[in-house]
């Protein structure tokens, strides 16, 4: 219902009109009256006689109470975004049958139809007003007293019709205010609408108010999963401690997306109340609940978790690798030294996952003290136990585990031996790259792809030639990469065999030598690149005007031009077109 002795305003714009609320507040200026209407008598929606036509323009609606309702129509006539109070509240609203319609027939003829205006979401219809029950005549929640558009809510709140309950309760939490707190929990509680408790938990979660982190735990318990999922995340955007708990309980579920959001709650809990929960935590009989503890422990850094997490690591059953690794990283982000004699004897126990979560430790740690003990773990009767100490080794980065590490790839399976090289990519210098070059020949294609890509890591003028030897290999993937370690390199010596994987039969391969050739920067490579710039791949013409550009020989000028402008394809054209500037900067210096 329309307020007595007010005036309101309607404002049109007669071009296109699919705006956002930010593009109407930007152009106001623009807007003319349509049509002033003092209200000096009690009147309803359904009364207004206003000649104006909503179709194809935006129409705001103003009080002078402060709100806005903007109907911006999107394309079709009949679909229209509502915007209210500054807020979009929902999107296609479907509000006018038949384009070129009065408000006031519209309005009237959803009445006697005995419809409402409907905000169709998530498969459920907000009712926006039907008759004198209107939300869209004073903007959302106006209130009959200046200033208190509050408490008018609030109490509207209890008596609407359910859907504009459910609007009012999603606004409320755009107000920040502590006073609505309270209404909006015993909404979240006892409303029987679900899309009601739906916002309610929203609202609460924007307000970030502990008082309602009571309620919200309440609601864990609430028969509608989405009214759940929005107030674990709610709890999650309050941070209280007294959430833990409940939230680990929620990691149990059997719904994916109330474990996921419960999750990601607890990642954002940083309350150093919640410490005691998340020990006890690490004792309990779900997998899932004690590796979000440990993460959560290691989001902390509290050095108190030491212990606990040490005995947790004790105690892990075979196969909780999960769990372990959270530990591992926890105990990581410690960097307490004290911590590796504890984790050195738990590298000699009988307990396969236990030894290898405890290598995985000692490597995040990176303490040299740890190095002598992994490489006899790298002897270990398990093949995880040897991959993981030999993964940590590499994270510690010291050359004296290079010689161990050599020995364990003597008859080791795949994995192991991928371990291991990655490891002595990690440690780099002259020592790792003999035994990393004669693994180029090994007959895996996975472990020659590893291998390439970790020589392009060592800072060794000897790795050269083997990469350029590897440009020739049988597997696609091995010869990219290649190509692409060389331009890693930078060094003109690689700038022949690059230039001859310019004909390479795969266009990917051409694609990364290219690349290359712009990274090294040497002129020789100018007659190769400017023959490439004919390659029928887009994908690859483009890599290659680049390096032209890159190297700034003028000779290539003449090429680059005539493919700026004949090229067919638009991203070529603009790259030559660069590159053209690219050597007129360089000649100019």
């Amino acid at each position: 219902m329309l307020n007595v002795n007010q005036s309101y305003t309607f404002w049109q714009k007669e071009n296109n009109c699919n705006q956002s609320l930010v593009e109407v507040k930007n152009k106001q200026q623009e807007l003319k009256p349509a049509a002033t209407i003092p209200i000096t008598h009690q009147v309803t929606q359904s009364q207004l006689n206003i000649e104006t036509k909503i179709n194809k323009y935006g129409l705001p609606l103003r009080t002078n109470l402060g709100d806005e309702v903007y109907l911006v129509e999107t394309p079709g006539g009949t679909k229209i975004n509502l915007y209210c109070a500054g807020t979009l509240l929902r999107e296609k609203m479907y509000i006018i049958p038949q384009k070129g319609m009065t408000v006031a027939e519209c309005v009237q003829g959803l009445k006697e139809d005995n419809q409402g205006l409907g905000v169709f979401t998530n498969k459920s219809r907000t009712e926006l007003f039907i008759g004198n029950q209107g939300l869209m005549g004073g903007g959302c929640g106006a209130s009959t007293a200046k200033g208190d558009h509050i408490a008018d809510r609030i109490k509207r709140l209890k008596t609407e019709t359910q859907f504009t309950r459910a609007v009012i309760a999603e606004s409320l939490g755009n107000t920040k205010d502590s006073r609505v707190v309270k209404p909006l929990c015993i909404a979240l509680q006892k409303d029987k609408f679900d899309l009601v408790r739906i916002n309610a938990a929203i609202a609460l979660g924007k307000i970030k108010d502990r008082i309602a982190v009571k309620a919200l735990c309440l609601a864990l318990s609430d028969s509608e999963n989405r009214v759940k999922v929005e107030a674990i995340k709610a709890l999650g955007e309050i941070g209280d401690a007294g959430s833990v708990q409940p939230l680990l309980e929620m990691l149990k579920s059997y719904d994916a997306h109330i474990d996921q959001s419960a999750e990601r709650a607890l990642a954002h809990i940083k309350d150093p109340q919640a410490f005691d929960p998340l020990c006890q935590a690490l004792k309990d009989g779900n997998q899932r609940v004690r590796k979000v503890a440990a993460t959560n422990l290691g989001n902390l850094k509290d050095r108190r978790a030491i212990e606990p997490l040490c005995d947790a690591l004790k105690n892990l059953k075979e196969g909780d690798f999960a769990a372990g690794e959270a530990i591992a990283v926890a105990l990581g982000k410690m960097k307490e030294p004290s911590m590796t004699d504890q984790l050195v004897m738990m590298l000699q126990t009988n307990h396969q996952c236990v030894k290898a979560i405890a290598a995985r430790t000692l490597g995040r740690l990176q303490y040299t003290k740890a190095i002598n003990p992994l490489c006899d773990a790298l002897k270990d009767d398990a093949e995880i136990v040897r991959r993981y100490s030999a993964s940590a080794l590499g994270e510690i980065g010291d050359p004296s585990a290079v010689d161990s590490l050599c020995q364990a790839l003597e008859g080791s399976e795949n994995a192991l031996k991928c371990a291991i090289i990655i490891s002595l990519g990690q440690i780099n210098g002259p020592s790792v790259v003999a035994p990393l070059v004669r693994l180029l020949e090994d007959s895996n294609n996975k472990v020659r792809l590893i291998v390439v890509k970790n020589l392009g890591n060592v800072n060794d003028l000897k790795t050269i030639d083997p990469l350029c030897q590897m440009l020739k290999d049988s597997d696609n993937d091995v010869r990219y990469h290649a190509a692409a370690s060389l331009g890693g390199i930078g060094k003109p010596k690689a700038v022949t065999s690059l230039c001859q994987a310019l004909t390479d039969p795969e266009w990917l391969v051409r694609q990364a030598t290219a690349k290359a050739l712009g990274e090294i920067g040497d002129p020789s490579a100018v007659e190769a690149l400017s023959r490439a710039l004919k390659d029928k791949e887009d994908y690859v013409r483009i890599p290659v005007a680049k390096a032209l550009g890159e190297i700034g020989d003028p000779s290539a000028t003449y090429l680059l031009k005539e493919t700026a402008f004949r090229d067919s394809n638009q991203f070529v054209r603009e790259a030559a077109e660069d590159a053209l500037k690219a050597i007129e900067r360089k000649v100019s210096h």
